[in-house]
């Protein structure tokens, strides 16, 4: 069909632009999202709308109401401590793994210039450090060579973005993860699997200590975000 592709384009582009909102809690929890104002807002039908929607529900991102309608789902306190606890049990299988069996060169070599300087770092925007941080977990569970861990880490990472995007906004946070990062490496290149594993439990649950507090500054960052939006639009949204 002719206008398949263009309506695939259309879906994905929606799904993409929802799911990076939800994610940096543009949206409040519980915010209300309508196949009607979605539509005049991307200019499409319903079909298109009402497919991304879909998605994004099946993702547990979203609950779905009566009437086409969809709630935002954000996360709970339990729910943060919940992916941080398994985040934890499955890179702390990947690093013992990698003390074992060996962690390759270029990996480690890459790794540690990243995160070898702080000061340098000091100056680098939280986005820039959140992706950091994500690609060193997620350089190691790789170098594991577990696809089905690999999956979850990236879910996982999609969900923790904001959180841990605000956790780098602490002065502290950035000499820490550096030191951290460098005694992982230090660890699993001595082949000390239980000290590998203290190190990244160490570098991880420091994240929790601020979930708190950071929930806080995300609903009052995400009711902003609607605030501007309706005064934009000159109207209330439901």
């Amino acid at each position: 069909m002719p206008g398949a592709p263009r309506h695939g384009n259309r879906v994905k582009t929606i799904i993409l632009t929802l799911r990076r909102r939800i994610l940096d809690w543009s949206y409040p929890p519980r915010y209300q999202l309508t196949e009607e104002s979605l539509c005049g807002e991307f200019g499409v039908s319903r079909s298109p709308i009402r497919q991304a929607l879909t998605q994004l529900a099946a993702e547990g991102l979203l609950e779905r109401e009566p009437h086409q309608s969809f709630r935002v789902r954000q996360l709970l306190l339990a729910d943060v401590e919940d992916l941080y606890e398994f985040r934890f049990a499955v890179e702390a299988q990947a690093v013992r793994c990698l003390a074992r069996d060996g962690l390759p060169k270029d990996v480690e070599a890459r790794l540690r210039e990243s995160w070898k300087d702080p000061a340098k770092l000091e100056s680098a925007s939280g986005q820039v450090l959140v992706e950091m941080d994500e690609t060193f977990h997620a350089d190691l569970v790789t170098a594991h060579g577990n696809r089905l861990m690999m999956e979850q880490i990236k879910r996982i990472n999609e969900r923790l973005y904001a959180f841990r995007e605000f956790d780098f906004s602490h002065n502290t946070r950035v000499q820490s993860t550096c030191d951290e990062h460098t005694a992982v490496l230090d660890r699993i290149v001595a082949k000390d699997e239980q000290g590998a594993v203290d190190v990244l439990r160490k570098n991880i649950t420091s994240g929790l200590n601020n979930v708190e507090i950071t929930i806080v500054h995300l609903l009052a960052r995400s009711h902003s975000c609607i605030e501007n939006k309706e005064k934009r639009h000159g109207r209330r949204t439901l």
